[in-house]
This record gives C-alpha cells, structure tokens and sequence, in this order.
C-alpha cells in the first residue's frame, strides 16, 4: 500500500468527523469524500484488502471524531467510584473505540463497492452519493448488533455520529431532510465530495461542464433558501396553538447526596413548577419522578399547581419520566402524561437506551465474569440493566392535538419521531438529561443539530426540557426560536402550532433507502453487463 494513500484517507476522515470537535467547522465535511475518493481510486489496480483497509481507516477516523462528544466526555459515578483514574479512562476509550469499530467496517466495505463499480465517469457521482447513505445505515445495524441484550432496540437507531447531522448547522442545507431525514442529509454530503471530486479528476470537457452547472444550481438552491427563510415568519398564532412551558434544571451527577442537598433539588423544581402559569402542557426534564413525588407528598396534582389552573376541566397536560421496575423484574424508563383536569394518565415507555450508561452488552457482562470482575462492577451493570419499551402513540394534549413526547437518546434515532408523525403527532417533545456531560459545550450543540433534523424531516415543532442541557424549541424548518440560558435553570415558554404533514420521509420511512439502493443495484447490473461483454 502506498502511504500517500492512507494519508488521504484519513486526511478524509478528519475532515468529515473534525465538525463534531469544532462545531464552527462543520461545513468541512463537504470536502471530506474528495481526498478519500482519490485515495481509494487513484491506483490502476488496486488489491480488496488495500480498498477495504482504506475505507476502514477513513471511516475511524472519522467515526472516531463524531463519537467523541457522546463518549469521552460523559462521566459515570458508579464506575468513577470503584476503579482508577485510569482504569475509568482505559474503559471510556474501550468502549468509544469499539463503538467506531462497529461502523468503520460499514466503511470499508462502502470503499469495495465503490472501488468495484466506479466507472471513472459522472456515474461515479450517484454511485458514492447512494452508497454512503447505505453504508452509514449499516453501521448502525451491526452496532446494534454487536451490542445485543434484552434491552436494546434492534435496527439503525444509534445514530449519535452520523455526520448527515453536520448539516443542521445551516437552516438551508437541513432542509434536505425533508426528502429524507438523516439518509438524506448523508447521501447529500457524500455528493458535494464526490462532485469536487470528479471535477478534479475527470479529463472530460462535457462532464466538468455538466458538473459545474450541477454544483452552480445547487449553490443558487442553498443561497434561495436563505433567502426564503429569511423572509418566512415562524407562524401566526392559530386558534389551535399550544403554549408550552418546559422547565430547565442544572442538577450535576453526584455521588453523594446529603438529605439537605436532596431536598433542596426536590424544593427547586417544586417551586419551578408551581411557578408555571397559563400553559397547556408543561414539560419537565427526564427521570425526576415529580409527579410520583406530589402523589406521595401532596396528593391530587391540581392543588399543587398555581390555582389558575384549577379551574379548567381539561389540562394542562403535566409530562414527567421515571424508572419503574415492573412486575416481571424489568426496569424500563417510563414517560406519564397526566392530565391536571381529566385527573386522567398515560403511560410510554423510553424505547432507544444509550448504551453503556442505560443498558450493557450482554458481550461485556460474559467478559466480566470469565474475568472474575462482576461483583467490582456490579452498580455499573445494575445501573445499566433499563430494557426497552413497547413504541407508543401520540397523545391527546389538548382538545384533538396529539403529541408525542420521547425520552433523551430516542432523539437520536431516525426513526422513533418519524413513526409518531406518521401515527398522527402533530407536536414533538423530548425529555431530556445530560448530567453526565456536566455542561458539554459540544454535546449542547449536537444535542440542538439533532433536535433540527427531527423537526425540518416531519415538519413538526420540536421542544425540549432538558437538565443541564438548555431547554429549547425548534420550528418546523429547523430554526431555534427560544431558548434558556446556559447554566441557569428556569421555565422556557413557547406557542407552537400543532402540524400534519406529510413529508416523503413521514410517508415512506427507512423505505426511501430504495432509491439509492436501486441506484447501487442499476449500477451493478451495468458493470456486470459490460464485463459479460468483454468475455463475450
């Protein structure tokens, strides 16, 4: 292998994953397939091992960047207490550089097809442009795989560093998610690489004028749309409107709780609550267990609330989670929609669990006991042992308006909001909490960039109560409209308007990866017909 090559392959990978370590930097990514395709492309012959290492390496190194957020930044209690310092970092890289693992193979085997059906011509372009999309779905499907227990919900869901989300950084370009939601926004940042790419390499005149045409349309698109939502308004208020208060709390993990410092967090979001007025749904960060607090301590929810609210015979609708063991022995995370008015519940349950911290591979539980190490991990795994829940339906927040509240991680499946469209949500809220980030400046602006991409691929409102991540709600075209100071805790409001369309990705879902599929396939076919030509 030329080293030249491997270089350009990471030289690929930095650039793809370097906008998740400087958020300023995303739009580097859309340069990042340019270097790799020359990497993987530049040699007449070319040996599948050579291929698949460089798309291996491309893909950790980029990988590696984008999962960094979300895993080298969180602390864990229950293991900071019982292992090394070093120790606990050793088993924070572990479990990062097994995670990126996982989808740097997807990677390589995206650089052998590529490599085995590239045509050195304009095809070249769809062919990467539908690929990747493929490869990073993929990805996520043997994570989750390799991460199989009881508790984790099988399918392309932990999406966490899928760098389509780079793009919600721009209110224009994440517009693509309309089409498609986050395969979308892959395939379009593998496109702008694989154009620069091919203007760069082609010999042909008519395609490189083609190719240009291409890339001046696509940036007079991107300067229109700025231009359009620049002039569009976030939306008159209708008679439908809902008014959303979303509380904001800054509780830091701590090993040790006094009674007094317990009690003081328990008073301070009593207090937050209590001082909501004139809301038709109050939203409160994930796992506080307050509307089980109030029953025990307090007993019906409308004598707690301000005495406005006591008058109204429906709502508001108070959204609140907590962990509940069940009784088969099972602990999920469960999410209560109770109904001041109606004094009536309903009950979801957290389906996408971040793995490590809510659920542990049954891989590394059988690793720990051929190792005697279960009982020094012993908190670590009990703390991990939340199974996921059966999905839910959207439900009726005021009058007909249905809304579908999830619970932190789901946010990051491409697929959990979609299916609550598609049920009929006209309204998304996600409950969250990010203790464990103690704050990350990096995690924060992810956690935003996914919130984006959810709203601008449904068209729905999307507003989230986070603790110490800022509460925040999102317009159906991906722009933040409100937001809570950083580190300080406090009640967002917002007037949202409840939404029904039905955009391609709330029609067909994970079905719109047939069309690039079928592209992978016509190409296929076309490189087999022309081989079967030659030995003719």
């Amino acid at each position: 292998m030329q080293y030249r090559d491997f270089l350009w392959a990471c030289v690929g990978g930095i650039l793809l994953g370097i906008g998740f370590v400087a958020p300023t930097l995303w739009w580097i990514s859309l340069f990042a397939f340019a270097p790799f395709l020359h990497a993987i492309l530049s040699s007449p012959v070319a040996l599948f091992r050579r291929v698949f290492f460089l798309g291996f390496a491309f893909g950790y190194v980029a990988y590696g960047l984008s999962f960094y957020p979300s895993f080298l930044t969180a602390r864990s209690i229950s293991l900071a207490h019982v292992v090394e310092p070093w120790q606990y970092i050793l088993i924070g890289v572990f479990l990062w550089s097994s995670t990126v693992l996982a989808f740097a193979l997807s990677t390589g085997l995206f650089a052998l097809i590529v490599r085995a059906l590239h045509s050195s011509s304009w095809l070249d372009v769809p062919l990467v442009a539908s690929a990747w999309p493929l490869a990073d779905w993929l990805g996520a499907w043997i994570f989750s795989l390799a991460n199989a227990n009881e508790g984790v919900l099988y399918g392309p869901h932990f999406t966490l560093g899928s760098f389509g989300y780079l793009l919600a950084a721009d209110t224009a370009l994440v517009q693509v998610s309309w089409l498609g939601g986050l395969f979308a926004l892959n395939a379009f940042i593998a496109l702008c690489g694989a154009i620069l790419f091919h203007l760069w390499a082609t010999q042909s005149f008519h395609e490189r004028l083609a190719l240009s045409i291409l890339a001046a349309l696509m940036l007079i698109l991107w300067v229109g749309g700025h231009a359009t939502l620049s002039r569009m308004e976030v939306g008159a208020r209708s008679p439908e409107a809902l008014t959303i208060a979303a509380i904001n709390t800054q509780e830091t993990i701590r090993s040790v709780l006094s009674e007094k410092e317990f009690d003081a967090r328990v008073a301070r979001v009593f207090e937050l609550l209590q001082s909501v007025r004139d809301a038709d749904v109050i939203l409160i960060p994930e796992g506080r267990g307050v509307l089980e607090q109030i029953r025990r301590e307090h007993g019906l929810l409308s004598g707690f609330l301000d005495a406005s609210f006591a008058e109204r015979a429906d709502g508001p609708v108070v959204i609140d989670s907590v962990h509940v063991d069940e009784f088969d022995g099972t602990r999920r995370s469960r999410i209560e929609y109770r109904n001041v008015g109606t004094r009536r519940s309903s009950f979801a349950y957290k389906q996408q669990l971040f793995p490590y911290a809510e659920t542990v591979p049954g891989v590394y539980i059988r690793i720990a006991d051929a190792l005697g190490l279960r009982e020094l991990f012993a908190e670590a795994f009990e703390e991990a042992r939340l199974q996921s829940g059966e999905p839910q339906e959207p439900v009726p927040v005021k009058s007909s308006i249905r809304a579908s509240a999830l619970l932190c991680s789901d946010g990051v499946s491409p697929l959990l909001y979609r299916n609550q469209a598609a049920k009929g949500a006209q309204v998304f809220f996600n409950l969250s909490s990010q203790a464990v980030y103690e704050g990350s400046y990096l995690m924060d602006e992810l956690t935003a960039r996914i919130a984006s991409a959810r709203a601008v691929e449904s068209r729905r409102w999307f507003v989230l109560s986070g603790n110490v991540v800022s509460s925040f709600a999102i317009d159906p075209y991906g722009r933040q409209v409100a937001t809570t100071e950083k580190g300080e805790d406090g009640v967002l409001y917002v007037e949202v308007n409840p939404r029904n369309d039905v955009t391609p990705f709330v029609r067909f879902g994970e079905g719109v990866l047939l069309v690039p599929l079928l592209i992978v396939g016509a190409l296929t076919a076309r490189r087999f017909v022309d081989h079967t030509k030659k030995w003719w």
